[in-house]
């Protein structure tokens, strides 16, 4: 009888470190990566209208998603990933709020030239390839 309230307790006590684990480490890193992820197609996307010529016409077809994931990512950074994972990309360099700085301020770049070298800023800050 004792084996099996061992066997439960030691049970209970794996269970709620697992949980601890996904809620609080796993699923805000993904959250991360995610929207991470978002912006990376988005400035993709940026960097091809800007080769086309076509920057004054589809900047702002994007722009509102682009600025609510950026601040999402920024948010995200801030209050939802463990602090073991901001070490971790402080390490790599890696800054979503210099990140946030550039892509916020992109609906007043007139200039293609002026907005790629943001994008590229961007880019650079968020470890995007």
């Amino acid at each position: 009888m004792d084996m099996r309230i061992a066997g439960a307790l030691i049970g209970f006590v794996v269970g709620v470190i697992g949980y601890i684990i996904f809620k609080f480490w796993l699923l805000p890193i993904r959250e991360y990566r995610r929207l991470k992820a978002l912006i990376k197609a988005d400035v993709k996307y940026y960097n091809t209208s800007i080769s086309e010529n076509m920057w004054k016409t589809e900047k702002k077809k994007r722009l509102q998603k682009v600025r609510k994931n950026i601040l999402d990512l920024s948010d995200c950074y801030d209050h939802e990933i463990p602090v073991w994972y901001k070490i971790v990309l402080s390490r790599r360099r890696e800054s979503p709020h210099e990140a946030a700085k550039h892509l916020i301020d992109l609906v007043n770049v007139h200039d293609s030239n002026l907005a790629f070298k943001r994008l590229e800023k961007a880019r650079a800050a968020l470890l995007i390839k």
